[in-house]
């Protein structure tokens, strides 16, 4: 099992068929970029016309169109000039087909094999009962800002190596910085107005190398505006995660206008948060990113185990609400691990270094000969590069192939499913 770049797919599928070929440029291009150059190459003049150079080092990686290419000089010239000079020792490939197509293509069998093709997907960062939703850090709206929670005073990036729980933690470091989940963007907060918020209600793992640097506080103020903080005690230091409580009791007046969970860090050494958790009642968490196509759900061991023991399977309803996927997990002890097992995300290869999830040998061949039937049953046109009864040909006989290799696969595929031993329902409003 190993990850599959684009750039590997797109030079075997066109291998098959002699539609590709790799140099590196050996002399400095024209000016402006009007051709590039490389001196070994074996083509007659002009063998080259309507096939397509693309350019995968240096600064100017550039896909273009051949309108001449020269023997024994090895000039070749663009239809439309690179955007820069061609420098000397840049790699290039030669594509008899525009590698726009290819990508397309290879994309377009990817969807339709997808997600048979994927390894299972094992998350286990929802917690039941958890008010603190994307406590894990797991959504970022963006690469600077976790999803649903804000910052104030404060900058933040998701972090993936210093991780306790997950794929991803939250790392600051700016002076008198916060970042804090509040009641405005998660009103599901306001259910807690009017009560006593028990000590160790809110709780985070905490990793700073600095002592006094980092802790987590709650905030509430009310609508007359009476604002109140109750903070835990600060990280002891030392480079180790800790768990954080705000220790105190905390009296929710009911008259709450907003109710702040946050982190804060005092300094600017880096602080790293994960795994927040508020004690109370709530039944729909955010889907994990990392996670599609549920099979199974399990309810595993204690909120902070990092290893938890997987349990009974249970039932688990989908939800999409505008767009954003959420677990509906009802009526199950709070506090516990959920397991998710399911399957990794499909993402279209877009960038050259852009790559599939491990997959199986057999279905690396059957997503690369798949990729070039349509594309080479695209090519039976007037505008290709290669005649249609050359290209209708070509493409039946690999589809042959590639259909003896799906039935094949049969027995390999299910070696990467998970038995559907629990309930997961869909819907959206």
């Amino acid at each position: 099992m190993a990850s599959l770049a684009l750039s590997s797919i797109k030079e075997y599928m066109l291998r098959q068929v002699g539609a590709f070929d790799s140099f590196t440029t050996n002399g400095t291009g024209g000016a402006a970029g009007i051709w590039l150059v490389c001196s070994t190459l074996e083509y007659g003049d002009d063998a080259l016309r309507r096939s397509w150079v693309e350019t995968t080092s240096g600064s100017t990686k550039e896909v273009r169109k051949i309108k001449h290419n020269y023997f024994p000089s090895g000039k070749i010239e663009p239809w439309v000039d690179f955007t820069a000079q061609i420098a000397t020792a840049v790699t290039c490939e030669i594509h008899r087909f525009n590698p726009a197509l290819a990508t397309f293509y290879i994309n377009e069998a990817v969807k339709r094999m997808y997600p048979e093709f994927c390894i299972p997907v094992v998350d286990d960062t929802v917690i039941t009962g958890n008010l603190a939703i994307n406590g894990n850090f797991e959504y970022w709206a963006a690469t600077t800002n976790p999803y649903l929670w804000t910052l104030a005073t404060a900058t933040a990036t998701e972090e993936t190596t210093t991780v306790l729980f997950g794929d991803s933690s939250m790392k600051m470091g700016t002076a008198a910085g916060t970042c804090y989940l509040s009641s405005n963007d998660y009103p599901s907060l306001l259910s807690l107005e009017n009560s006593i918020l028990a000590a160790d209600t809110f709780q985070c793992h905490v990793n700073t190398a600095a002592a006094s640097n980092a802790r987590i506080f709650i905030y509430t103020i009310t609508q007359a505006g009476t604002a109140a903080t109750t903070n835990s005690d600060n990280h002891t230091g030392g480079g180790k995660w800790e768990k954080l409580s705000v220790d105190s009791a905390v009296t929710i007046p009911d008259d709450l206008a907003e109710i702040r969970f946050g982190v804060q860090t005092q300094t600017t050494d880096d602080a790293y948060f994960d795994n927040a958790y508020i004690k109370g009642t709530n039944y729909e968490y955010l889907l994990p990113p990392d996670v599609t196509d549920v099979i199974t759900v399990f309810q595993a061991e204690d909120w902070d185990e990092h290893q938890p023991v997987r349990g009974n399977p249970i039932k688990a309803t989908l939800v999409n609400k505008s767009g954003v996927e959420y677990l509906h997990i009802p009526n199950y002890l709070a506090g516990k691990k959920i397991q998710i097992c399911g399957r990794g995300k499909f993402a279209a290869l877009s960038a050259r270094t852009d790559t599939l999830n491990p997959i199986s040998p057999t279905w690396e061949t059957l997503i690369k000969k798949a990729a070039l039937v349509e594309l080479l049953r695209a090519q039976a046109n007037s505008l290709s590069s290669m005649t249609a009864a050359e290209a209708r040909t070509t493409a039946d006989k690999l589809d042959q192939e590639v259909n003896y290799e799906r039935y094949l696969n049969a027995v390999d595929v299910e070696a990467y499913h998970i038995p559907n031993r629990g309930v997961v329902e869909s819907w959206s409003e």
